[in-house]
């Protein structure tokens, strides 16, 4: 069956051919969005981690840090919070450097524990004026070094250093002063967040439930400001992957017309096999081997597809945070969504070939 069931799909190669591409395409779309939405949230998660801080503070309905805005009076009242041992504030804006690269600045104090925590690998930390510090990763998607000048929303900066986190999120990005990072984004006195470092950290659920009482205004977080303001548009897993199972299906109902195609030209064919004496499930089980034939061959073309995609995305404006490979728990749903969506389109033509009459068949 294996045999006849490759030959059947042989008899139109292009046809074929087209169609399993049309499976890979489907299923590579479905390994690609689920592996970049899932390595965002997990740098997210990852590069605030490495930050080492509490509790991160921002404005409340900021589905992104740099939507974010705390005013003086905000800091004020932060400052005063029970249990605070340092209130570090941040300023974040989203930008480029040219036409493709994109990218996130940061602005912290040069002697806040934040800028302690990012290596410096060459040169040195920034100091209060035009300067910038870059992430290595952008340093080397972009080739700068230090004693280059680039321009920043119309303003020259020198590059002065460049820093190492060991988290991608934050190695695309850059860091400056927050004076030069308030009037980069237009900010005023302004700055998009706050992370807490506390006396005890165990006093970490009073002090949020504390805010979220007394400070409405504000959405605090464990540690997690990125990820929260992330996962606060939560749709945003959801909806990939329902946009991935969308593409996949219209690859599939390609499956379907194909072998509906394919039967409907071997109506005679199936008419002369059933007078020879095969049976309905013998037919079956060759439909079904077509079908497991196309979504295998195409599972097979998806993965090198979706790993030059993944590479392509890598090397634009992913912001450090698409993976080089797509991850091993992503795999088997995209296996197991080609597998049983195919099945299921294949009852289509199944049927038709199961109701084939053999007499008015051969007489057609």
């Amino acid at each position: 069956m294996l045999f006849l069931a490759l030959r059947n799909l042989l008899r139109r190669r292009l046809r074929s051919g087209l169609t399993a591409l049309g499976v890979a395409i489907g299923t590579a779309a479905f390994l690609v969005i689920v592996t970049t939405v899932d390595g965002l949230l997990l740098e997210a998660q990852e590069g605030v981690d490495a930050l080492g801080t509490d509790i991160s503070l921002v404005q409340a309905g900021a589905t992104v840090p740099w939507l974010s805005h705390l005013s003086p009076a905000d800091l004020d009242r932060i400052a005063l919070l029970p249990g605070v041992s340092v209130a570090t504030p941040v300023v974040v804006g989203l930008t480029r450097l040219d036409a493709r690269s994109r990218f996130i600045v940061f602005g912290v104090a040069p002697d806040s524990q934040l800028m302690r925590r990012a290596e410096i690998v060459d040169g040195r930390p920034p100091a209060s004026g035009n300067e910038i510090v870059i992430g290595a990763f952008a340093a080397g998607r972009l080739g700068l070094v230090p004693g280059d000048r680039v321009e920043l929303m119309r303003r020259e900066l020198d590059v002065v250093g460049i820093y190492r986190t060991g988290r991608a999120l934050l190695d695309a990005g850059a860091i400056v002063d927050i004076p030069l990072a308030q009037a980069l984004f237009n900010l005023g006195d302004r700055v998009s967040l706050v992370f807490l470092d506390l006396r005890d950290p165990a006093n970490a659920a009073a002090l949020l439930e504390t805010i979220a009482t007394e400070m409405p205004e504000l959405d605090a977080a464990a540690s997690d400001v990125f990820t929260d303001s992330i996962q606060r548009i939560g749709m945003v897993r959801q909806y990939g992957r329902q946009m991935a199972v969308l593409a996949f299906l219209i690859a599939a109902l390609g499956v379907c017309n194909t072998l509906a195609m394919n039967l409907s030209e071997r109506t005679r064919e199936i008419a002369i096999l059933r007078a020879i004496g095969w049976r309905r499930w013998r037919i079956a089980a060759t439909v079904v081997m077509e079908t497991l034939l196309l979504v295998a061959i195409g599972v097979a073309l998806s993965l090198p597809l979706s790993e030059l995609t993944l590479a392509a995305l890598n090397g634009q404006d992913s912001l450090g945070f698409v993976p080089s490979d797509v991850p091993s728990a992503a795999l088997p749903g995209g296996v197991v969504l080609a597998a049983v969506t195919g099945f299921l389109l294949s009852l289509i033509p199944l049927v038709h070939s199961l109701r084939v009459r053999t007499a008015v068949a051969l007489r057609s």
